[in-house]
């Protein structure tokens, strides 16, 4: 120890790994689609980024000297880029990581969105979910095809590859083409053709699949919708049950844990929470017992 080098077999890379997983966005989507959402959080709380900073700067120069710089440089920067992972973008949120927003394309929506994000300070990206998108061409298709004609989903397969190829103003212009070619006989179809236009075009901004795709990130809502259901419909949603908002909430938090993996963890720091609430702080000055 006293050259200043780590001791033999002193962990080289594990630190710098756990580093490079909690800085670099496209590493920590890779990190949590192999651990969990739940496991990568609780990664990020287990090693601050001050002390993994130092860590990894001792690592790089192979000399345990620079932590006591390297850890202060590490606080400077978690002053600059603050960030916590608590719900709901809560106070700060981290900066050195890439905020998604799926939406259906509803204006209220991304108007909202985008103001929820700007109160924070944070850069996001906003994609519109793929499969309100392929709900749009299938309704398209209706207008061009004749009913239960097969060829219809080839149709909609095209236009969606195109679309998830970056190439959304080809299948507009095709759609108008399509539309002047052959012009829909009933008002309902042409209704349909002109708010489907409308859509594409307007929500196009947010159709960047290519880059979505290419790192990794979610283009449609169904994991969310799905939790929705298994984990909020299935119990809220049972026969007979009244809820009011606290006790939803309570029940809500609960089966969130419960699916997280996190029950044995969380009934843990209960029984402790209940134990201070129950004794620890009613007899905290101590008791003058009689003799």
């Amino acid at each position: 120890m006293g050259s200043g080098h780590p001791p033999p077999g002193f962990p080289h890379t594990l630190p710098a790994v756990l580093l490079a997983i909690l800085l670099v966005p496209t590493l920590f989507v890779h990190f949590t689609d192999l651990v969990s959402l739940s496991q990568s959080r609780r990664a990020a709380g287990f090693l601050p980024f001050t002390f993994a900073f130092a860590g990894g700067l001792a690592l790089l120069a192979r000399s345990l000297l620079v932590l006591p710089a390297a850890l202060a440089a590490g606080i400077v920067l978690e002053r600059e880029w603050p960030g916590d992972f608590a719900y709901g973008m809560a106070g700060t949120a981290p900066r050195l990581f890439t905020w998604i927003a799926l939406a259906g394309g509803d204006a209220c929506q991304l108007d909202w969105i985008r103001a929820r994000a700007a109160e924070r300070g944070i850069t996001i990206t906003i994609m519109i979910d793929f499969i309100h998108v392929l709900e749009y061409l299938w309704k398209a298709a209706w207008c061009f095809h004749p009913p239960r004609d097969p060829v219809m989903e080839d149709w909609v397969i095209v236009q969606s590859l195109d679309i998830l190829h970056g190439r959304v103003q080809d299948v507009i212009s095709r759609i108008t083409r399509l539309a002047a070619d052959h012009p829909p006989q009933r008002s309902e179809h042409a209704k349909i053709i002109r708010t489907t236009l409308s859509y594409l075009e307007n929500k196009q901004a947010c159709m960047d699949y290519p880059t979505a795709l290419a790192n990794g990130w979610p283009i449609t809502t169904g994991v969310i919708e799905g939790a929705c259901r298994h984990l909020v419909q299935d119990r809220m949603g049972i026969t007979g049950a009244r809820w009011g908002l606290a006790g939803a909430q309570a029940m809500l938090w609960l089966r969130a844990i419960n699916a997280s993996g996190d029950t044995s963890t969380y009934w843990d720091w209960h029984i402790q929470q209940e134990h201070q609430r129950n004794h620890l702080s009613r007899y905290s000055t101590g008791l003058d017992l009689a003799a």
